[in-house]
């Protein structure tokens, strides 16, 4: 009797356990649904596998902040960029792994089409030549800027004559030497920005 018991528990078990093939199916249709934006893909996996496995949290991290502790299970995908599972228990059992294996294509894919997006996203806000926040990214910082602040904005007299006369090349290390310089002369909460041929503009919170 205690051998039949133990059999049915057995086969009960594995009938309420989550099928993997089934979970990385259901996955893939929920992410079909799940836009670009980093945190929106975090967001979704977390309500994802924490109804469906024993997972405390799922976030998002780059190669700087990679430091994972004993209960965590990372997936890397590029640049970087990892998805980092953190179970409720100090060790992951096999079938939590199995389960989030199955899944690691549809994740991966998902989280290459966040990190393109974002890439895109940063690269529209730079500026290509000093990689100072340019126009755009001003707009976007003054929007959101509380409290009171000071816009001052600078041009180069001359700097024609360097690009004539010394090529654009030694124009560019201007430019570039210009705006590291500035930026040692300002705050952390502070913004400059080349915003047109030889304009800069620095974002001064009050």
């Amino acid at each position: 009797l205690v051998e039949l018991a133990l059999q049915n528990l057995v086969e009960w078990e594995r009938e309420c356990s989550p099928n993997p093939k089934g979970l990385a199916a259901r996955l893939s249709e929920v992410l079909l649904d799940c836009g670009t934006d980093a945190s929106e893909l975090e967001w979704t996996l977390n309500h994802f596998f924490r109804d469906s496995v024993d997972i405390e949290r799922v976030r998002i991290v780059f190669g700087e902040q990679s430091h994972h502790g004993p209960a965590d299970f990372a997936i890397p995908v590029d640049r970087g960029m990892q998805i980092v599972f953190t179970g409720r228990r100090r060790r992951w059992t096999d079938l939590q792994k199995m389960l989030i294996l199955e899944c690691q294509d549809s994740i991966r894919a998902a989280a290459r089409k966040s990190l393109r997006f974002h890439e895109v996203h940063n690269a529209s806000l730079c500026d290509p030549v000093t990689e100072l926040p340019n126009l755009q990214a001003l707009r976007e910082r003054m929007t959101r800027q509380s409290g009171s602040y000071a816009l001052a904005i600078l041009d180069l007299d001359r700097f024609k004559l360097v690009n004539d006369s010394s090529g654009h090349i030694a124009g560019d290390n201007l430019l570039r030497e210009v705006g590291a310089l500035l930026k040692q002369r300002v705050r952390d909460s502070d913004t400059v920005a080349r915003v047109g041929g030889d304009e800069f503009a620095m974002l001064l919170a009050g």
